[in-house]
């Protein structure tokens, strides 16, 4: 299958971070920004109905803000059927946009084109990739 072709890990060719976890203590404060959470990542595309905000002071901005062509991948929010499904972040929202921990963000290295990240996200949700690792390490 991958004749031809080298395999490299995911970390070499993308930056792979997990965002913020959610708390009470931050439903307000002096630094409100929208962020991403898994409701709002399906199998190809944002779900951008229903965007909520949280306070992130500036240096977590720059650790969990999300830049055009970040890949965000669902953790499964407590279903193996959505474990992984991911969509691409393409600034839809203006400003500082932050993550959840429900969420990871690939973010492309140099090199790497983020519609490929994008497939290759999309190939191991539908094959089953990302669940199969899950149930294999007895996560769900």
């Amino acid at each position: 299958m991958t004749a031809g072709w080298p395999v490299r890990p995911l970390r070499a060719i993308a930056d792979v971070s997990l965002g913020r976890q959610r708390s009470p203590d931050r439903a307000e404060g002096p630094h409100m920004v929208p962020y991403l959470r898994a409701a709002n990542v399906k199998d190809g595309f944002l779900d951008l109905s229903d965007v909520k905000s949280m306070d992130f002071d500036p240096s977590e901005q720059s650790i969990f803000g999300l830049r055009p062509g970040d890949v965000l991948v669902t953790e499964g929010a407590g279903s193996l059927a959505a474990v992984g499904a991911s969509a691409v972040f393409g600034g839809e929202i203006e400003g500082v946009v932050c993550f959840q921990n429900t969420l990871l963000r690939l973010r492309p290295r140099t090199g790497t084109d983020a519609r490929y990240l994008m497939w290759w996200a999309r190939h191991a949700y539908g094959s089953g990739l990302l669940a199969s690792i899950v149930v294999s390490r007895d996560v769900v």
